[in-house]
């Protein structure tokens, strides 16, 4: 296209500019919709979070007895 070509006014069809004023709010509307929908997803997938619980299988060991001590006293061969 030439700078000339730019230069000349053409008449504009305003059905066809309305029409794709139209189209993109509706695309914006769609894209805050799509963006809010995401939003809630990953706030209902994310964990809850911690308020101050043990793990149980830490807290399961942590309340058996120790295991005896064995010691064994070999005499030194002589």
């Amino acid at each position: 296209m030439s700078p000339f070509d730019m230069i000349d006014d053409r008449p504009v069809h305003m059905d066809c500019v309305i029409a794709i004023e139209v189209t993109m709010d509706g695309m914006k509307s769609q894209h805050e919709a799509t963006h809010q929908l995401l939003q809630d997803i990953l706030a209902r997938l994310s964990p809850a979070p911690v308020q101050n619980v043990q793990d149980p299988l830490l807290m399961h060991l942590a309340c058996q007895s120790p295991a005896p001590l064995i010691l064994v006293l070999e005499s030194p061969v002589s």
